[in-house]
């Protein structure tokens, strides 16, 4: 639930911040946040889906990290927002840029990606909380039987997060060519 708020709390404050982001800050932001949707449609459906893994996956490998340190535990909620914040960035652009049909491209086209990469990335930070939990538990209980089975478990989650987050990619990528020639030129 705390990573759905967070996320849910970028979402706000990143769709609010898009409207005095700068072009050049805009085009260095590309690689994290939907931006430059001409440039995406001419780069083919090879460059649409590298794009669109790329940054998810360093968004699950930041929380897997983070799962990982004993001080991992504090960075989660910033993962959260941050994303959060990209994709408010990104609906706010689409906004400000396309008026109503960058609202219906960002409801169709990237809307059902973001839904299922979100779920992938509250999926990872929660299973990436429990993994530092245990890690405490470990150093503070003295526990250590249960750390084996939490390892696997964390491995396991982190396993379908990434397939999660390739399901993602696939679906951006097919909308994007499916439909996004209906709403960008």
């Amino acid at each position: 639930m705390l990573f759905s708020l967070t996320l849910a709390g970028g979402l706000l404050s990143g769709s609010l911040f898009s409207s005095g982001l700068s072009e050049s800050l805009r085009s260095k932001l590309d690689l994290l946040f939907v931006m430059n949707l001409p440039s995406r449609l001419r780069s083919g459906a090879l460059g649409a889906f590298c794009a669109s893994f790329g940054s998810g996956f360093l968004f699950i490998a930041a929380a897997f990290l983070c799962g990982l340190s004993l001080w991992g535990i504090a960075g989660l909620p910033f993962i959260a927002f941050f994303k959060g914040f990209g994709i408010g960035v990104s609906a706010g652009y689409l906004f400000s840029t396309y008026g109503v049909k960058g609202i219906f491209f960002y409801l169709l086209v990237l809307l059902p990606g973001v839904c299922v990469f979100c779920t992938a990335l509250v999926l990872q930070l929660s299973s990436s909380l429990y993994m530092c939990r245990r890690m405490l538990g470990v150093i503070f209980k003295k526990n250590e039987a249960q750390i084996r089975g939490a390892t696997a478990f964390f491995l396991r989650k982190t396993a379908v997060c990434l397939i999660m987050t390739l399901l993602s990619s696939l679906l951006d990528v097919l909308l994007w060519y499916a439909l996004s020639g209906v709403f960008i030129k």
